[in-house]
């Protein structure tokens, strides 16, 4: 008799915990079985290992939900053929451009024109040779630099040629002749000045500043230097040139080209190609220079240098084998946070301060993030590595919101003018099949 109201009452407990389990986590319901197991005679431990086994179950389901959630924020891909180049999304949002190369070969690099919208080839120009482009900030003029070896003609032809966006069809020729151009074309937000560099055989190479409107040619830079970003008052242009061993970060007057101030970086690693990133502000007050494991954050009004940030992560990326050196951060578009990459955490400042204001601890296993973007309502901090997922961060908080899974070897993201839209870009190699561009629907 005693024996049967052990049983009963081993039931009993068993058929709260596994009532009450319901609505626990996944977690809490392991720990109340468990107790339940404790408390239940020999005979019912059969029966505790079947319900612990059928909530194992729930929890392996449970992780196959969250995972389809995950991958359910993917739109749709965009193939390309062999390595995905720079690519640019209108500032309305619906339309993505990008360099899709098919070889080394210069004769072989497209340009392709995609309705973000639903993911389908608008256009693509063919076999000219693309090397480099920028799109106008309305959103109508596609200007692209073209730079192939024509069969017929048994000639080089270098070419800037301004194209309808909407169409496809060609405006205007505005250069054409022997120059060698650096596929760094940069238009101005209004639209109204192009910036290019190029070089003739051995000599130096000069920065042309043109009026797209007109084509007319307004001023040449001859200190070898190339163009680097262009702030969004259209005030200011930044160059970069090397001189002996030192890189020298320039400050020009875009309407006249007039030199405003200079910094100089010492080059230390000499058997790479050192890129220093440079960033200027949305509000065109401030620009942050980036330069192997440091940050400077100068004034551009006054020249002076603000504060300095040392011992950051750099990336190190292979582009048609060659090895770059960049560093990895961002300014938010309200110009108040400057986000920073670390081994193991993304950091948050003050961009006028230089206060910390968070730290997200991402406990990354790889050499570095490859990318940060921060979403044009200042909400989410987006950070990526090539060898782990798409993390989104709450920017104010510093939580992990999600995780996207599906895209290996990410190499650069973007946000749309929405908010909601994520592009991310795997450039792959040209011995490897992941060369895709992904769009992402954000909760």
């Amino acid at each position: 008799m005693k024996m049967h109201k052990l049983n009963l009452y081993s039931f009993y407990i068993l058929f709260l915990f596994t009532s009450i389990s319901l609505i626990l986590s996944p977690k809490a319901q392991a720990n109340q079985l468990k107790e339940a197991c404790k408390s239940s005679e020999y005979l019912m431990q059969l029966r505790c290992s079947e319900l612990l086994e059928f909530k194992k179950q729930n929890q392996r389901n449970s992780s196959k939900s969250v995972l389809n959630a995950q991958e359910s924020f993917l739109k749709y891909s965009l193939n390309n053929k062999k390595y995905v180049g720079s690519f640019v999304v209108t500032s309305d949002g619906q339309t993505l451009v990008n360099i899709d190369s098919s070889s080394y070969s210069d004769n072989e690099r497209f340009i392709k024109v995609w309705h973000l919208d639903t993911g389908k080839l608008i256009y693509s120009l063919n076999n000219h040779g693309y090397s480099g482009f920028d799109v106008s900030s309305d959103g109508q003029i596609l200007v692209t630099e073209n730079s192939y070896y024509d069969n017929e003609k048994y000639t080089q032809v270098n070419a800037i040629k301004a194209w309808n966006l909407k169409t496809g069809k060609l405006r205007y020729t505005l250069l054409e002749d022997e120059e060698l151009f650096r596929r760094n074309l940069i238009l101005s937000n209004d639209g109204q000045t192009l910036v290019g560099s190029s070089k003739v055989g051995s000599s130096k190479e000069n920065i042309k500043v043109w009026n797209l409107k007109t084509g007319k040619l307004l001023y040449t830079i001859n200190d070898n230097s190339h163009p680097n970003t262009i702030s969004l008052n259209g005030q200011t242009l930044v160059t970069v040139n090397h001189v002996n061993e030192k890189i020298n970060i320039n400050l020009r007057n875009l309407g006249t080209g007039q030199l405003k101030h200079s910094y100089y970086l010492n080059k230390s690693v000499s058997d790479k190609l050192i890129v220093p990133k440079v960033v200027i502000s949305p509000n065109s007050k401030i620009m942050v220079v980036g330069y192997e494991e440091n940050i400077a954050v100068i004034d551009i009004i006054t020249g002076s240098i603000k504060y300095t940030l040392n011992g950051y992560n750099k990336n190190i990326s292979n582009i048609e084998g060659r090895s770059f050196y960049s560093m990895i951060f961002a300014i938010s578009p309200d110009s108040e946070t400057l986000v920073t990459s670390h081994p193991k955490s993304i950091k948050t400042w003050n961009l006028e301060t230089g206060r910390l204001k968070n730290t997200l601890e991402d406990n990354i296993e790889t050499k570095g993030h490859s990318a940060i973007a921060i979403s044009p309502n200042n909400k989410t901090i987006v950070t990526v590595t090539e060898t782990e997922p798409i993390k989104v961060w709450d920017l104010n908080t510093g939580k992990l919101k999600t995780t996207l899974i599906g895209h290996k070897e990410t190499n650069d993201l973007a946000f749309t003018s929405n908010a909601k839209t994520l592009i991310s870009v795997s450039r792959g190699s040209y011995d490897d099949k992941n060369k895709t561009i992904k769009v992402w629907q954000l909760p």
